[in-house]
Protein backbone atom coordinates (compact mmCIF):
# COMPACT_ATOMS: atom_id res chain seq x y z
CA UNK A 1 0.00 0.00 0.00
CA UNK A 2 1.12 3.78 -0.99
CA UNK A 3 -0.13 7.10 -0.79
CA UNK A 4 -0.14 6.87 3.01
CA UNK A 5 -2.64 9.40 4.46
CA UNK A 6 -1.57 11.05 8.34
CA UNK A 7 0.60 13.56 9.53
CA UNK A 8 1.21 12.27 12.85
CA UNK A 9 1.89 8.76 13.77
CA UNK A 10 1.09 7.67 17.60
CA UNK A 11 3.33 4.75 18.98
CA UNK A 12 2.26 2.98 22.53
CA UNK A 13 5.80 1.75 24.01
CA UNK A 14 5.67 -1.12 25.75
CA UNK A 15 8.56 -2.83 28.04
CA UNK A 16 9.92 -4.28 24.44
CA UNK A 17 10.25 -1.10 21.94
CA UNK A 18 11.02 -3.51 19.49
CA UNK A 19 7.69 -3.14 17.80
CA UNK A 20 7.85 0.77 17.53
CA UNK A 21 10.93 0.83 16.12
CA UNK A 22 9.98 -1.58 13.58
CA UNK A 23 6.59 0.76 12.54
CA UNK A 24 8.63 3.64 13.16
CA UNK A 25 11.38 2.83 10.68
CA UNK A 26 8.71 1.44 8.42
CA UNK A 27 6.48 5.00 7.86
CA UNK A 28 10.03 6.80 7.93
CA UNK A 29 11.30 4.76 4.74
CA UNK A 30 8.43 5.08 3.39
CA UNK A 31 7.88 9.13 3.88
CA UNK A 32 11.61 8.96 2.29
CA UNK A 33 10.61 6.87 -1.01
CA UNK A 34 7.44 9.66 -1.40
CA UNK A 35 4.69 7.43 -0.53
CA UNK A 36 2.59 9.55 1.21
CA UNK A 37 -0.10 11.64 -0.15
CA UNK A 38 1.18 14.93 -0.65
CA UNK A 39 -0.51 17.90 1.81
CA UNK A 40 -0.92 15.15 4.16
CA UNK A 41 2.95 13.83 4.61
CA UNK A 42 4.25 12.67 8.15
CA UNK A 43 5.50 15.15 9.96
CA UNK A 44 5.62 14.23 13.79
CA UNK A 45 5.66 10.82 16.01
CA UNK A 46 4.10 10.80 19.44
CA UNK A 47 5.74 8.31 20.98
CA UNK A 48 3.36 7.15 24.35
CA UNK A 49 4.74 6.02 27.53
CA UNK A 50 4.79 4.84 31.04
CA UNK A 51 6.90 5.87 33.75
CA UNK A 52 8.03 2.32 33.62
CA UNK A 53 9.12 2.31 29.89
CA UNK A 54 10.41 6.42 29.52
CA UNK A 55 13.78 5.39 29.33
CA UNK A 56 12.69 2.67 25.96
CA UNK A 57 10.98 5.63 24.57
CA UNK A 58 14.30 8.02 25.17
CA UNK A 59 16.14 5.57 22.95
CA UNK A 60 13.56 5.39 20.26
CA UNK A 61 13.81 9.29 19.66
CA UNK A 62 17.70 8.92 19.41
CA UNK A 63 17.03 5.71 16.99
CA UNK A 64 14.71 7.06 14.89
CA UNK A 65 15.58 10.08 14.71
CA UNK A 66 15.87 12.01 11.31
CA UNK A 67 15.42 15.75 10.50
CA UNK A 68 11.81 16.49 8.59
CA UNK A 69 10.28 14.42 11.42
CA UNK A 70 9.92 15.70 14.91
CA UNK A 71 9.83 13.03 17.71
CA UNK A 72 7.73 13.67 20.59
CA UNK A 73 7.29 11.96 24.28
CA UNK A 74 3.96 11.85 26.03
CA UNK A 75 3.69 9.94 29.66
CA UNK A 76 0.94 8.71 30.51
CA UNK A 77 -0.25 9.72 34.29
CA UNK A 78 -1.16 6.29 35.29
CA UNK A 79 -1.09 3.28 32.99
CA UNK A 80 -3.54 1.16 34.64
CA UNK A 81 -6.58 3.51 35.18
CA UNK A 82 -8.51 3.39 32.07
CA UNK A 83 -10.48 7.21 33.36
CA UNK A 84 -6.72 8.40 33.67
CA UNK A 85 -5.68 7.01 30.54
CA UNK A 86 -8.92 8.18 28.35
CA UNK A 87 -8.14 11.73 30.06
CA UNK A 88 -4.35 11.46 29.07
CA UNK A 89 -4.90 10.50 25.61
CA UNK A 90 -7.45 13.03 25.19
CA UNK A 91 -5.19 15.76 25.45
CA UNK A 92 -2.99 14.21 23.74
CA UNK A 93 -5.24 14.40 20.58
CA UNK A 94 -6.51 18.07 21.68
CA UNK A 95 -2.61 19.04 21.61
CA UNK A 96 -1.95 17.37 18.31
CA UNK A 97 -4.93 19.65 17.05
CA UNK A 98 -3.84 22.63 18.36
CA UNK A 99 -0.75 22.11 16.63
CA UNK A 100 -2.55 21.65 13.17
CA UNK A 101 -5.61 21.85 13.04
CA UNK A 102 -5.46 19.36 10.00
CA UNK A 103 -3.84 16.79 11.14
CA UNK A 104 -4.11 13.59 10.52
CA UNK A 105 -3.18 11.08 12.87
CA UNK A 106 -2.56 7.28 12.88
CA UNK A 107 -2.38 4.94 15.76
CA UNK A 108 -0.35 1.96 16.02
CA UNK A 109 -1.47 -0.03 19.02
CA UNK A 110 1.09 -2.72 18.79
CA UNK A 111 3.58 -1.66 22.12
CA UNK A 112 1.98 -0.50 25.23
CA UNK A 113 -0.29 -2.60 27.66
CA UNK A 114 -3.73 -4.01 27.19
CA UNK A 115 -5.33 -1.20 28.38
CA UNK A 116 -3.20 1.19 26.72
CA UNK A 117 -4.14 0.01 24.03
CA UNK A 118 -8.11 -0.66 24.24
CA UNK A 119 -8.54 3.13 26.02
CA UNK A 120 -6.21 4.97 23.38
CA UNK A 121 -8.13 3.65 20.35
CA UNK A 122 -11.46 4.36 22.57
CA UNK A 123 -10.56 7.75 22.99
CA UNK A 124 -9.26 8.45 19.33
CA UNK A 125 -12.47 6.81 18.01
CA UNK A 126 -15.07 9.48 19.23
CA UNK A 127 -13.49 12.96 17.46
CA UNK A 128 -12.93 10.63 14.41
CA UNK A 129 -16.43 9.68 14.37
CA UNK A 130 -17.80 12.54 14.85
CA UNK A 131 -15.59 14.23 11.70
CA UNK A 132 -15.96 11.57 9.37
CA UNK A 133 -20.20 11.47 9.60
CA UNK A 134 -19.95 15.56 9.40
CA UNK A 135 -18.94 14.39 5.91
CA UNK A 136 -20.84 11.26 4.77
CA UNK A 137 -24.23 9.89 6.40
CA UNK A 138 -22.68 6.28 5.29
CA UNK A 139 -22.19 4.49 9.11
CA UNK A 140 -20.23 2.06 7.38
CA UNK A 141 -18.39 4.39 5.28
CA UNK A 142 -17.35 6.13 8.27
CA UNK A 143 -15.92 3.20 10.43
CA UNK A 144 -13.76 1.83 7.07
CA UNK A 145 -12.19 5.57 6.76
CA UNK A 146 -11.42 5.27 10.62
CA UNK A 147 -10.22 1.82 10.41
CA UNK A 148 -7.69 2.81 7.92
CA UNK A 149 -6.05 5.16 10.44
CA UNK A 150 -5.24 2.44 13.30
CA UNK A 151 -2.68 -0.53 12.76
CA UNK A 152 -0.53 -3.72 14.45
CA UNK A 153 2.09 -5.14 13.94
CA UNK A 154 1.70 -8.66 13.43
CA UNK A 155 4.73 -10.31 15.40
CA UNK A 156 4.02 -13.88 14.27
CA UNK A 157 3.86 -13.29 10.46
CA UNK A 158 5.94 -9.93 10.28
CA UNK A 159 3.37 -7.90 8.52
CA UNK A 160 1.99 -4.69 9.68
CA UNK A 161 -2.40 -4.47 8.97
CA UNK A 162 -4.74 -1.76 9.49
CA UNK A 163 -8.28 -2.36 11.24
CA UNK A 164 -9.80 -2.26 8.34
CA UNK A 165 -7.77 -5.25 6.79
CA UNK A 166 -5.44 -4.20 4.25
CA UNK A 167 -1.83 -4.82 4.48
CA UNK A 168 0.17 -2.65 4.96
CA UNK A 169 3.28 -4.29 4.53
CA UNK A 170 3.89 -8.27 3.64
CA UNK A 171 7.03 -9.65 5.39
CA UNK A 172 8.71 -6.98 7.19
CA UNK A 173 12.17 -9.48 7.48
CA UNK A 174 12.60 -8.66 3.56
CA UNK A 175 12.80 -4.96 4.70
CA UNK A 176 16.54 -4.12 4.68
CA UNK A 177 15.46 -0.86 5.95
CA UNK A 178 13.91 -2.22 9.24
CA UNK A 179 16.76 -4.45 9.75
CA UNK A 180 18.67 -3.50 13.24
CA UNK A 181 22.37 -5.14 14.28
CA UNK A 182 22.45 -6.94 17.62
CA UNK A 183 24.44 -3.26 19.20
CA UNK A 184 21.82 -1.17 18.11
CA UNK A 185 18.95 -3.53 19.35
CA UNK A 186 20.99 -4.15 22.61
CA UNK A 187 20.79 -0.31 23.51
CA UNK A 188 17.22 -0.31 22.66
CA UNK A 189 16.28 -2.16 25.47
CA UNK A 190 18.96 0.05 27.88
CA UNK A 191 21.38 -2.70 27.93
CA UNK A 192 24.89 -2.55 26.58
CA UNK A 193 27.39 -5.10 25.65
CA UNK A 194 29.67 -6.31 29.06
CA UNK A 195 33.01 -7.46 26.94
CA UNK A 196 34.84 -7.61 23.92
CA UNK A 197 35.85 -10.04 21.17
CA UNK A 198 38.45 -12.92 22.38
CA UNK A 199 41.11 -13.52 20.52
CA UNK A 200 39.69 -16.17 18.86
CA UNK A 201 36.93 -14.72 17.34
CA UNK A 202 37.08 -15.50 13.37
CA UNK A 203 40.36 -17.45 13.67
CA UNK A 204 38.63 -20.75 14.29
CA UNK A 205 37.53 -21.82 10.79
CA UNK A 206 40.53 -24.12 10.43
CA UNK A 207 40.06 -25.67 14.01
CA UNK A 208 35.78 -26.34 12.40
CA UNK A 209 36.94 -27.97 9.55
CA UNK A 210 38.66 -30.48 11.79
CA UNK A 211 35.47 -30.85 14.22
CA UNK A 212 33.13 -31.11 10.89
CA UNK A 213 35.50 -34.28 9.91
CA UNK A 214 35.45 -35.83 13.09
CA UNK A 215 31.57 -35.33 13.54
CA UNK A 216 30.99 -36.37 10.07
CA UNK A 217 33.18 -39.60 11.21
CA UNK A 218 31.02 -40.62 14.10
CA UNK A 219 32.66 -38.64 17.03
CA UNK A 220 30.39 -38.14 19.66
CA UNK A 221 32.22 -37.68 22.95
CA UNK A 222 32.10 -33.63 22.95
CA UNK A 223 33.33 -33.81 26.56
CA UNK A 224 36.44 -35.56 25.14
CA UNK A 225 37.69 -32.36 24.05
CA UNK A 226 39.88 -30.61 26.71
CA UNK A 227 43.24 -29.66 27.65
CA UNK A 228 42.84 -28.80 31.44
CA UNK A 229 40.28 -29.48 34.00
CA UNK A 230 41.09 -27.14 36.81
CA UNK A 231 40.07 -23.59 37.52
CA UNK A 232 40.31 -20.79 34.95
CA UNK A 233 40.58 -18.11 37.27
CA UNK A 234 43.73 -19.22 38.57
CA UNK A 235 45.39 -20.84 36.01
CA UNK A 236 49.12 -19.81 35.23
CA UNK A 237 51.57 -21.04 32.22
CA UNK A 238 53.29 -22.96 34.76
CA UNK A 239 49.78 -24.34 36.06
CA UNK A 240 48.48 -25.76 32.63
CA UNK A 241 52.27 -27.22 31.37
CA UNK A 242 51.89 -29.44 34.83
CA UNK A 243 48.73 -30.65 33.91
CA UNK A 244 49.59 -31.60 30.37
CA UNK A 245 52.53 -33.48 31.43
CA UNK A 246 50.94 -34.57 33.82
CA UNK A 247 50.78 -38.62 32.81
CA UNK A 248 47.52 -38.96 34.86
CA UNK A 249 45.88 -36.09 32.69
CA UNK A 250 45.59 -38.08 29.78
CA UNK A 251 44.60 -35.13 26.69
CA UNK A 252 43.06 -36.78 23.51
CA UNK A 253 44.09 -36.72 20.22
CA UNK A 254 41.39 -34.84 19.05
CA UNK A 255 42.15 -32.28 21.51
CA UNK A 256 45.63 -31.76 20.38
CA UNK A 257 44.57 -31.93 16.84
CA UNK A 258 42.77 -29.11 17.34
CA UNK A 259 44.81 -26.80 19.06
CA UNK A 260 47.33 -27.68 16.14
CA UNK A 261 44.78 -25.69 13.94
CA UNK A 262 44.63 -22.21 16.06
CA UNK A 263 46.71 -19.72 15.87
CA UNK A 264 50.87 -19.62 16.61
CA UNK A 265 49.94 -17.95 20.02
CA UNK A 266 47.70 -20.71 21.22
CA UNK A 267 50.25 -23.12 20.94
CA UNK A 268 51.05 -25.73 23.03
CA UNK A 269 51.76 -28.71 20.71
CA UNK A 270 54.62 -29.26 18.90
CA UNK A 271 54.28 -31.85 15.52
CA UNK A 272 54.56 -34.87 17.36
CA UNK A 273 51.78 -33.83 19.78
CA UNK A 274 53.79 -32.99 22.65
CA UNK A 275 54.19 -30.23 25.35
CA UNK A 276 56.20 -27.62 23.82
CA UNK A 277 56.73 -24.45 25.61
CA UNK A 278 55.42 -21.16 23.76
CA UNK A 279 57.17 -18.09 24.33
CA UNK A 280 53.80 -16.02 22.89
CA UNK A 281 51.46 -17.62 24.84
CA UNK A 282 50.24 -15.31 27.56
CA UNK A 283 47.87 -15.99 30.55
CA UNK A 284 45.15 -14.52 28.48
CA UNK A 285 45.55 -16.84 25.63
CA UNK A 286 45.83 -19.65 27.49
CA UNK A 287 42.71 -19.02 29.63
CA UNK A 288 40.92 -18.52 26.25
CA UNK A 289 42.43 -21.69 24.76
CA UNK A 290 41.28 -23.65 27.96
CA UNK A 291 37.65 -21.96 27.91
CA UNK A 292 37.69 -23.15 24.23
CA UNK A 293 39.01 -27.06 24.55
CA UNK A 294 36.32 -26.91 27.38
CA UNK A 295 33.37 -25.87 25.07
CA UNK A 296 33.45 -23.02 23.65
CA UNK A 297 34.45 -24.87 20.57
CA UNK A 298 31.20 -26.12 20.19
CA UNK A 299 30.27 -22.08 20.22
CA UNK A 300 32.68 -21.42 17.69
CA UNK A 301 31.75 -24.14 15.66
CA UNK A 302 27.81 -23.35 15.33
CA UNK A 303 29.06 -19.42 15.14
CA UNK A 304 31.74 -20.65 11.44
CA UNK A 305 29.15 -22.69 10.18
CA UNK A 306 26.17 -20.88 10.13
CA UNK A 307 27.82 -17.17 8.98
CA UNK A 308 29.23 -18.96 6.13
CA UNK A 309 25.43 -21.13 5.02
CA UNK A 310 22.88 -18.60 6.09
CA UNK A 311 24.52 -15.28 5.39
CA UNK A 312 22.80 -13.55 8.39
CA UNK A 313 24.43 -10.58 10.72
CA UNK A 314 26.01 -13.54 12.88
CA UNK A 315 27.12 -12.81 16.79
CA UNK A 316 29.12 -14.79 19.32
CA UNK A 317 30.27 -14.39 22.86
CA UNK A 318 28.14 -11.45 24.09
CA UNK A 319 27.93 -10.63 27.64
CA UNK A 320 25.12 -8.35 28.55
CA UNK A 321 25.41 -5.89 31.39
CA UNK A 322 23.01 -2.85 32.47
CA UNK A 323 23.98 0.97 34.23
CA UNK A 324 21.03 0.33 35.86
CA UNK A 325 22.18 -3.00 37.42
CA UNK A 326 24.82 -3.42 40.69
CA UNK A 327 28.34 -3.12 39.42
CA UNK A 328 29.64 -6.02 41.36
CA UNK A 329 32.29 -7.89 40.05
CA UNK A 330 33.05 -11.52 40.51
CA UNK A 331 36.90 -12.86 40.32
CA UNK A 332 36.94 -13.46 37.06
CA UNK A 333 36.31 -9.89 36.10
CA UNK A 334 32.57 -10.34 35.04
CA UNK A 335 29.39 -8.58 36.36
CA UNK A 336 27.85 -10.80 39.20
CA UNK A 337 24.38 -10.14 37.50
CA UNK A 338 24.90 -10.54 33.78
CA UNK A 339 23.66 -12.86 30.97
CA UNK A 340 25.73 -14.08 28.54
CA UNK A 341 24.55 -15.28 25.02
CA UNK A 342 26.04 -17.52 23.07
CA UNK A 343 25.42 -17.43 19.23
CA UNK A 344 23.13 -14.84 17.97
CA UNK A 345 21.47 -14.30 14.44
CA UNK A 346 19.69 -11.37 13.09
CA UNK A 347 17.18 -12.01 10.42
CA UNK A 348 16.16 -8.52 9.58
CA UNK A 349 14.39 -7.47 13.01
CA UNK A 350 14.41 -10.91 14.03
CA UNK A 351 16.81 -12.49 17.07
CA UNK A 352 17.69 -16.11 17.08
CA UNK A 353 19.10 -17.03 20.10
CA UNK A 354 21.44 -19.97 20.28
CA UNK A 355 22.90 -21.50 23.73
CA UNK A 356 25.23 -24.79 23.55
CA UNK A 357 26.49 -27.19 26.15
CA UNK A 358 28.45 -30.30 24.97
CA UNK A 359 26.93 -31.93 28.16
CA UNK A 360 24.23 -34.28 27.99
CA UNK A 361 22.49 -34.20 31.23
CA UNK A 362 19.05 -33.35 30.67
CA UNK A 363 18.45 -30.51 33.54
CA UNK A 364 20.88 -28.84 32.74
CA UNK A 365 20.43 -28.54 29.13
CA UNK A 366 16.69 -27.85 30.42
CA UNK A 367 17.96 -24.66 32.35
CA UNK A 368 19.95 -23.82 29.65
CA UNK A 369 17.31 -23.71 27.08
CA UNK A 370 14.99 -21.64 29.60
CA UNK A 371 17.50 -18.85 29.90
CA UNK A 372 17.80 -18.22 26.28
CA UNK A 373 14.06 -18.40 25.60
CA UNK A 374 13.88 -15.95 28.22
CA UNK A 375 17.26 -13.49 27.27
CA UNK A 376 15.71 -14.11 23.90
CA UNK A 377 12.38 -12.66 23.96
CA UNK A 378 13.30 -9.76 26.57
CA UNK A 379 15.69 -8.41 23.74
CA UNK A 380 14.02 -9.82 20.56
CA UNK A 381 9.95 -9.58 21.84
CA UNK A 382 7.36 -12.57 20.68
CA UNK A 383 9.05 -12.47 17.28
CA UNK A 384 12.26 -13.60 18.76
CA UNK A 385 12.97 -17.30 18.56
CA UNK A 386 15.54 -19.79 20.56
CA UNK A 387 17.51 -22.95 19.58
CA UNK A 388 19.33 -25.12 22.53
CA UNK A 389 22.76 -26.98 20.64
CA UNK A 390 23.41 -30.12 23.28
CA UNK A 391 25.56 -33.61 23.62
CA UNK A 392 22.43 -35.18 24.14
CA UNK A 393 23.05 -38.58 22.25
CA UNK A 394 19.06 -39.04 20.91
CA UNK A 395 19.62 -43.03 21.96
CA UNK A 396 16.77 -45.04 23.52
CA UNK A 397 16.86 -43.37 26.87
CA UNK A 398 14.15 -40.96 26.64
CA UNK A 399 16.01 -38.35 29.04
CA UNK A 400 18.34 -38.37 25.89
CA UNK A 401 16.12 -36.96 22.95
CA UNK A 402 16.13 -33.67 22.00
CA UNK A 403 12.54 -33.97 20.66
CA UNK A 404 11.31 -35.27 24.04
CA UNK A 405 13.35 -31.60 25.99
CA UNK A 406 11.94 -29.67 23.16
CA UNK A 407 8.11 -30.71 23.92
CA UNK A 408 8.90 -30.00 27.26
CA UNK A 409 10.50 -26.51 26.95
CA UNK A 410 7.67 -25.48 24.89
CA UNK A 411 4.34 -26.80 27.22
CA UNK A 412 6.47 -25.19 29.91
CA UNK A 413 6.84 -21.68 28.60
CA UNK A 414 3.18 -21.85 26.55
CA UNK A 415 4.81 -21.40 23.23
CA UNK A 416 4.69 -24.12 20.27
CA UNK A 417 7.78 -23.39 17.00
CA UNK A 418 9.30 -20.97 19.43
CA UNK A 419 12.28 -22.72 20.08
CA UNK A 420 14.42 -25.84 18.16
CA UNK A 421 17.11 -28.65 20.42
CA UNK A 422 19.35 -30.19 18.78
CA UNK A 423 21.72 -33.16 19.67
CA UNK A 424 24.65 -35.02 18.63
CA UNK A 425 23.28 -36.40 15.71
CA UNK A 426 22.15 -33.29 14.82
CA UNK A 427 25.96 -31.31 14.73
CA UNK A 428 26.60 -32.86 11.06
CA UNK A 429 26.92 -29.85 9.38
CA UNK A 430 24.46 -31.00 6.25
CA UNK A 431 21.75 -32.05 9.09
CA UNK A 432 22.55 -28.62 11.47
CA UNK A 433 21.86 -25.85 8.65
CA UNK A 434 18.85 -27.74 7.07
CA UNK A 435 16.73 -28.04 10.34
CA UNK A 436 17.91 -24.51 11.79
CA UNK A 437 16.91 -22.76 8.02
CA UNK A 438 14.10 -24.97 8.34
CA UNK A 439 12.95 -23.64 11.99
CA UNK A 440 13.78 -20.11 11.31
CA UNK A 441 11.53 -20.28 7.56
CA UNK A 442 14.66 -19.87 5.30
CA UNK A 443 15.31 -21.52 1.51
Amino acid sequence: MSNFDFTDLILLVGTNPLPNYVVGKYFLEELEKGNFKEGSKLQKIWLVCTKETKDFASQLIKQLEISQVKIALKQLSDPSDPIIIARDFGSLLDEINKENPNSKIHINYTGGTKAMSVHAVKTALIPLLKKELSASLNIEACFDKINEQFSYLDARKFKIKNDKGDLLVDNLLEKSEVSIGLERLVELHKLKRANIDDGLKDKTNDSSKVLIELIEGGFVDLKKISIYKGSIEDLSISKLRDYILNPQNSISEESKKIVKTLPLEYQVFDDSGNYSLNSNLTVEKAKELVEYCNGKWLEHYIYNILKKELQLDTYINWEIHSDNWPKNKANDGKFLIQFELDVLLIRGYQLIGISCTTGSARQEAKMKGMEMLQRSKQIGGDEAKTILITGMKGDNDVNQKPEFLQKELEIDTGGSGNILVLGIKDLKKEILVDKIKKFIGIS
